[in-house]
């Protein structure tokens, strides 16, 4: 039997996600304080979500017998927002490939950044979370909140899988994606419950909304929209929604016919939606569904940003980041110019928000390439370094927000250690070779030769984009993750590798040809002084 002794303190609630260890039988969850009994729960299923109440600064025992615990947190307390919540189980963010400066969940696994939003203070970041394993499962919705686009506190898991999909392995589905709306001094979220076979040969996907007035806990569910083009539409998910012409609109990706399409509706009270267009089609046979649509007004023009996943199952990496820059009237849109939001194959599912009248977005780092490593007690699954965007002569440069340089620490003294930052001027002809980090596996380098760009790991070439002429670079390092913004930002390259053994921080640092034009600075890390258990 697994037990957690803990004292309540100020909170007055406990969540609790666990799985099944024995083959038969099933499991018992008992909350007691001293010898008695407060709450007890059979439960039949292979995994599952408890929430008890409990009496403030009150000393409790928690048993699981027949399972283990994957993550448990108190919650509920007064200021949820400003404490976060204090977690029972193990939470660290120091194993040997933990990004440093980019978000990441406690445990589990990530995906798409949802919910993107600033409601009472607080920036909001919403994410696809399984927190029973580092792999994909039934999605949940985690929460986080910060102050400075930089420093996060976990919040309490604000949406559930269905119930049904609990015992059915031959499911899959939950609260996928979707985005936020502030009217009224209310949060307002909008996203897609999913219900299909575990195969995909069926699915069944509704948008619901739901409401909040603390940014905490939501309620209200309902649904809002359902798919009701029949057989011409397999996919329909990922509603984000934006304010135009008196309207509200929501864009929604997916297909028509098995080509990819975005789909646009509108409403005057984001209760009753009705059909405009479809908005947008793509005519690239190599995409076969159109996810995660994001449309916005930025710098003059009006700029719609599409993940696309491959036609071939088999070259399920080939997912990519498209955005256009173009005209809409508020029924269709006509694009002008487009190009890849990022040319590595670790970035997808982007959302926007505006912060503090910047047009600021996250993209999930997807390990298309599949290098991650499991670890136990760790987290698989990073959200890319918030980055600024705006529109330039056709095209959509993206540059790290400004408050990266608030995590740069005094010295470029070597030895560093990851994270860290580098900056390079060239005259847009000189080529090398950059070691990045070094380890006995290898090395993570950038390669700058006859016009292309390269990452490469272990040897291994990651990504490329041709760039005529190389004028200047800024490169995030992190434990396992390395962010290209190439020439101002017009081009983007974003990478996951994972180097066994010690590493060494730019190991030629020290000779003259890279010294003359790079500079270093290193980078304080978002959760060092993070307090795994409050």
């Amino acid at each position: 039997m697994n037990s957690i002794t803990f004292d309540s303190n100020g909170y007055a609630g406990i969540s609790v996600f666990g799985h099944k260890t024995v083959s038969r039988g099933n499991m018992t969850v008992l909350l007691k304080t001293g010898e008695t009994p407060q709450s007890s729960e059979e439960i039949a299923t292979e995994t599952f979500m408890l929430h008890f109440p409990l009496h403030c600064n009150t000393a409790y025992c928690l048993a699981l017998a027949g399972g283990d615990f994957d993550l448990v947190y108190l919650d509920t307390g007064e200021n949820t927002l400003h404490n976060g919540i204090r977690f029972l189980t193990d939470v660290r963010y120091d194993q040997a490939y933990r990004n440093q400066c980019h978000f990441s969940p406690p445990v589990g696994w990530m995906n798409d950044p949802n919910g993107l939003c600033v409601y009472n203070g607080y920036i909001h970041l919403f994410y696809q979370f399984n927190p029973f394993a580092q792999v994909w499962g039934n999605m949940h919705w985690g929460h986080a909140v910060s102050t400075d686009l930089m420093h996060w506190k976990h919040m309490p898991v604000v949406f559930f899988p269905q119930r049904e999909l609990q015992d059915r392995r031959d499911l899959r589905g939950g609260a996928f994606s979707g985005s936020a709306l502030v009217k009224d001094d209310t949060m307002h979220v909008f996203f897609t419950r999913h219900y299909g076979a575990h195969d995909r040969s069926w699915a069944k996907e509704r948008q619901v909304k739901a409401s909040s007035i603390d940014g905490v806990e939501f309620t209200g569910e309902h649904d809002v929209l359902d798919d009701d083009a029949g057989d011409s539409r397999r996919n329909f998910r990922d509603p984000k929604i934006f304010e135009f012409n008196n309207y509200y609109f929501m864009v929604i990706g997916g297909d028509r016919n098995a080509v990819p399409t975005v789909f646009l509706y509108r409403s005057k009270d984001t209760e009753h939606w009705e059909f405009v267009s479809d908005m947008y089609t793509e005519s690239d046979k190599k995409y076969a569904v159109a996810e995660c649509p994001d449309l916005f007004f930025l710098d003059g023009k009006w700029v719609l940003i599409i993940g696309f996943i491959n036609s071939d199952p088999v070259s399920d990496i080939q997912r990519d980041v498209k955005y256009m820059i173009g005209t809409f009237d508020g029924e269709k849109f006509i694009p002008e110019s487009s190009g890849l939001l990022d040319y590595g194959k670790d970035f997808y599912a982007v959302q926007t928000f505006l912060y503090r009248s910047r047009r600021i977005c996250f993209g999930w780092n997807s390990d298309q390439l599949k290098s991650y490593r499991l670890q136990r007690g760790s987290a698989n699954g990073t959200l890319s370094f918030p980055r600024e965007l705006h529109v330039a002569d056709g095209t959509l440069v993206q540059t790290p927000v400004e408050e990266l340089y608030s995590l740069e620490t005094e010295g470029d003294a070597l030895p560093v250690r990851v994270p860290f930052l580098i900056k390079m001027e060239s005259d847009g002809q000189r080529e090398f070779v950059i070691d990045l980090v070094s380890s006995p596996e290898g090395n993570l380098s950038l390669v700058y030769r006859n016009g292309v760009l390269s990452i490469t790991v272990a040897g291994i070439v990651k990504c490329t984009k041709p760039i005529a002429h190389l004028k200047d670079m800024e490169v995030i390092v992190d434990a396992s993750l390395v962010e290209l913004f190439v020439n101002g930002g017009s081009a983007v390259m974003t990478a996951r590798y994972y180097l066994e053994g010690d590493q060494t921080a730019m190991p030629g640092m020290e000779t003259t040809q890279i010294k003359e034009f790079i500079k270093l600075y290193r980078l304080n890390g978002i959760w060092e002084n993070y307090d795994e258990r409050k």
